[in-house]
């Protein structure tokens, strides 16, 4: 019986440690090779691409976190043009007008993409929330 527990506890202790072992190494080859960060009156954007393993070159990520924490958003929508060929981002959500749409109070969309924007020229974030807001953060990488 002892001998069993002590097999059991191996068996576990490899598992994790070969599944701690694979998710590293897929961070660690996803090397950043554009980060962009901007704000405007209520909302910060961080833009990043990195270096993909899959059939597109590289996979685009964004981050949109309100700047007001307590504000309650029940709708908002996004849309990300990027210049050239960059793949485009855009989304809607909603919740009834008395809770939040933001348990982590971030959206981060992300999409695969085959090139990198074009230097000097502007990726620009719309923002709409609550049906009456709407901001525009520009990013120039």
């Amino acid at each position: 019986m002892k001998i069993l527990k002590w097999c059991l506890l191996l068996l576990l202790a490899l598992t994790i440690m070969a599944f701690s072992g694979c998710s590293k190494k897929t961070d660690i080859n996803q090397k950043e090779v554009l980060k962009l960060q901007g704000s405007s009156a209520h909302w910060n954007a961080e833009y990043m691409i990195k270096e993909s393993n899959s059939e597109s070159k590289y996979l685009l990520q964004c981050y949109i976190t309100p700047l007001n924490q307590d504000e309650q958003i029940y709708s908002i929508s996004y849309d990300i043009e990027s210049p050239g060929s960059v793949s485009q981002l855009s989304g809607t959500l909603f919740s009834n007008k008395n809770s939040s749409i933001f348990p982590t109070n971030t959206i981060s969309p992300s999409i695969s993409t085959d090139s990198l924007p074009p230097k000097g020229e502007d990726i620009v974030i719309t923002i709409k929330w609550n049906e009456q807001n709407e901001e525009k953060i520009k990013l120039n990488p």
